[in-house]
Formats: C-alpha cells, structure tokens, sequence
C-alpha cells in the first residue's frame, strides 16, 4: 500500500476519517543519484526566491554542504552560510539570526542539524529543504524537533514538515553502516508506539488517527522487508524513512512513532555517560516494552513478527547492539530509565505510566531478552 492508496497526497489539505483535515506541508520529494544538483531546479518549481541559509555542521559540510553552497552560488543564488555544533534552544536561537530577512533554509545533515533548522526555520516563518546524509531515524520529515533547552532537557518542539526532501543515493549509500542499522532500530519501535497510542485512546480518550496509525505500521512492515533482503536497498529505506516522518507530520506530533521506547531512550540521553545513537537507544527499549506490554497489555499484537524475540533477531540481522555491552550504556541508567522515565513526558500516556515498573520487573526485563546479565 502507498501512500495515496491511504488519500494521503503532497502539498495537500484534505478531510481525514479521523474527522480532522490534515495538512501535508511537504510538496517536492526527490530520490535519485546526485540528487542535489535537482536543487536549483526544486526552487525554481516552488517559486522561491531570495537569499538562502544553508544550515549543516562540519561533517555534513565536507560531504554535501560545500557541493550544495557551490551550486547554488552558480545559480546566481545569494547563500549564507551557518555550521552548527549541538542541538540546543540557544543554537537555534543563533540559527534564527542568521536567517534574517532570507526567504528559505536548506538543512544538511543528520537528525541534529535537520531538527536545529526545522525549528528555527519555522520560528522565522520561512520554509525549509531537508537534505538527510543519513537515514539513521525518520526525524528527517516529521513537523516535530528535538532540541536541548535551557536546562539541558531533550525537548519536543512543535515546527513544520521541510517543503521539499532531496534524498542524494550517493551521499546515503557511502553513509556508515551504523546509521543504518540505528534507523532501523527506530523504525521498529512502531511496534510499541502504536499500542502506547492505542492505550492513550482507549483510557484517556486521546485523540487517535487510524490514516496516521496505518502509514506507521506499513513502515514497520517495510522495516521488516529491508532487513530480510540484507539491507541493502538503501532506496527503498530512505522512502520508508519518509512515510514514517509523513506519519508524524500529518497530525503535527511524534504520537505515532514514539511510545515508551522512546521515553527510555530520552531518559538514557539525559543521564547516561556514553549515550549511544538514538534509534540504537529505541531498539534495545523496543525489545524491553514489547515484552512488557505482552505481559501486561491484553491487546498485545498476537503476531509473530511483533514479539521482543523477533524484533530483537532483526536488530541483529542488521547490525544493530542488542545488549548493554553492545550499546555501551550503564546498566543503572537502563534500570532506571525503565522505573522513571515515564516522569520525563507527564503529557504522553504509555504503559509506562499505565502500570509503571518495579525495579525487580526491570531487572527480570532486562534478563529475560539478555540485553544483560545484570553482572556487567
């Protein structure tokens, strides 16, 4: 199933079965070789002009940045230049100034530099390109950012889907296997975040939208495909990548795809000495609370394919870690995010919060699915 066999269409408003009308704010995707040299031509066709701030850091700047800045310097655009260093509230701040009377952004990057000028593009009132040299989780699209506030806290800003994805094959396929392989563990936790939804629907009468709902599952199932396949279609992961973001932004939150994995993985984030890659983080969180709401949530997928066992294989089919040792996290910070992480998002209802965990059921987790001996 597609995306237009669920009525979903770019650059679209229409009326969804949820009752509400979504908006998809993305009009322009490109997927092909060389596809950063389809910029200018992008910018034609979305009758923009004006100056442009080319947002990346300086690992993104030497594989595609200074390629992109060149070419539309060619093209008799007028380009400032900004290379950011972490995603914090006061780097986005940094990033607005140098947006200053520009009438666009083009982000270069990964989840940071993407996220940093999502919501600083956005807080100007301009629009924004994302160009991914990474597909190591489906921020890349989604109308959400997560950006390091005052306090130091990773939070979920709201902000807007980019106008325009340029998926360049030759930067993505030269990307680290890594990247891949933490996609892929975010990906997977469609597989909780989903019942984390359902359980909200359910006891607190949260809004749910089924359209948003089934665009994420189709991308767990394509996870599924990719993986199977050897993971080397990196294609076909950047248009699952992108089906997920859709997923987020049509309803303009993270709900579909981010449950209690992601809490633990935020938790970890905040707390641990040597956190690891997000989605790294979310597949070992994913194999934890899939066998927690198989305990303890009657509604639990009955499917094979959804168990902790079967996530926990694909993981390592991929390459992904799928132990404490493997990740390179504190066992006491894995407790602990299993025990209080779910005080970190009072406003997301998962089963964390539902039935929250004792610290000898954490401990049983973590031994149950040997992502540790508890002796490491």
């Amino acid at each position: 199933m597609t995306i237009e066999e669920l009525g979903i269409k770019l650059g679209a408003r229409y009326e969804c079965t949820c009752g509400k009308v979504h908006e998809v704010y993305t009009k322009k995707v490109i997927l092909d070789k060389d596809a950063i040299s389809k910029v200018p031509r992008i910018i034609d066709e979305l009758s923009l002009s004006g100056d442009v701030v080319v947002v990346d850091d300086e690992i993104t700047r030497k594989i595609a940045g200074i390629k992109l800045i060149d070419l539309l310097k060619q093209n008799g655009i007028n380009v400032k230049e900004y290379v950011m260093y972490k995603p914090t509230i006061e780097e986005v701040k940094k990033v607005e100034l140098t947006m200053n009377k520009c009438s666009y952004s083009i982000a270069v990057g990964g989840g940071s530099v993407i996220d940093t000028c999502k919501l600083a593009s956005y807080r100007c009132g301009i629009p924004f390109f994302s160009i991914p040299t990474t597909l190591s989780h489906d921020g890349i699209v989604s109308a959400t950012a997560s950006i390091v506030d005052e306090e130091g806290v990773k939070k979920t800003y709201p902000a807007r889907s980019p106008v325009a994805v340029v998926f360049d094959l030759e930067v993505l396929i030269s990307q680290p296997r890594r990247m891949i392989a933490s996609g892929c563990g975010d990906m997977v936790g469609k597989a909780t975040s989903l019942k984390d939804w359902e359980l909200a629907k359910k006891d607190k009468d949260e809004y749910y939208c089924p359209t948003a709902a089934k665009l994420s599952l189709m991308t767990y199932e394509d996870t599924i495909k990719f993986i199977q396949l050897g993971g080397k279609d990196i294609a076909r992961f950047a248009w699952t990548i992108f089906k997920s973001g859709i997923a987020m932004a049509l309803i303009g939150s993270s709900r579909p795809n981010s449950g209690s994995e992601h809490i633990i993985s935020h938790y970890i984030d905040m707390h641990s000495k040597n956190p690891a890659m997000h989605g790294e983080q979310v597949g070992i969180a994913t194999i934890l609370m899939s066998l927690y709401h198989s305990k303890h949530n009657p509604d639990w997928w009955t499917e094979e394919k959804y168990q902790w066992y079967y996530i926990k294989n694909l993981l390592e089919q991929i390459g992904a870690p799928t132990t404490v040792v493997k990740i390179g996290i504190e066992v006491d910070v894995l407790l602990a995010a299993l025990i209080e992480g779910y005080k970190l998002r009072p406003d997301r209802y998962t089963i964390l919060r539902k039935r929250p965990i004792t610290r000898e059921e954490a401990m049983s987790l973590i031994k149950s699915t040997s992502i540790s001996s508890l002796n490491e």
